[in-house]
């Protein structure tokens, strides 16, 4: 379980990117929040100063971090005290998906992917819910994961191949993160362009070159 070292209203006020690193630790690791860290996430002003205090490069770090698979990584050992250094060593693959579930539920998707308000002032529609993110990432898992669904076609293998490693499921998962903002465009320096890549640009201020 996922726990902060002192209550955690004061622990994230000292410093709020620790919010995404709980959402990270927990989803790479499969642990629970405790439900201390839930209920402090209910105060806004921690989501205004995640959005707001916090650089938006060491922000767009961790959401990397989620979403990128580890390149090599030795197998993580059964939890014990004694095994405990070498547990955290390893690299398990992150849960995207559970990333998502977590932003979710924790309410802090809009403290995390949001236009600057520049650019929310030219928005050419109302945004759709949060929600849609983590519609689109349970999708999204389900098409890269052969087998994961009875509905859904599957993805040719070379395909799922590419899409399951590397930049292409980073971009991936960044768009189902933008899919609020799915069809709409912001006006910025007499250019008009896609809100999501924006959102992902601007507000984690991600390289979607690699």
């Amino acid at each position: 379980m996922i726990r902060t070292p002192l209550e955690p209203v004061s622990t994230f006020e000292d410093d709020p990117l620790r919010i995404i690193r709980c959402v990270r630790f927990a989803s790479r690791y499969n642990f629970e929040l405790h439900p201390d860290i839930e209920a402090a996430l209910r105060e806004e002003s921690l989501r205004k100063a995640l959005r707001e205090r916090i650089s938006r490069e060491r922000v767009g770090i961790e959401v990397e971090k989620m979403f990128a698979r580890a390149r090599a990584a030795p197998p993580c050992l059964p939890w014990n005290h004694r095994s405990a250094d070498i547990f955290l060593l390893c690299r398990p693959d992150p849960n995207a998906l559970l990333s998502f579930k977590l932003i979710d539920s924790l309410g802090i998707w809009s403290s995390i992917f949001f236009l600057p308000p520049a650019a929310q002032e030219t928005l050419s529609a109302a945004s759709g819910p949060a929600s849609d993110s983590l519609i689109a990432a349970s999708i999204l898992q389900e098409l890269i994961t052969p087998g994961s669904s009875p509905t859904l076609p599957a993805l040719h293998p070379r395909l799922t191949s590419l899409v399951g490693n590397g930049p292409e499921r980073k971009r991936l998962f960044l768009a189902a993160a933008a899919a609020p903002y799915r069809g709409l465009e912001v006006q910025k320096k007499k250019l008009t362009l896609p809100a999501p890549e924006v959102v992902i640009k601007e507000s984690i201020k991600v390289n979607l070159g690699g």
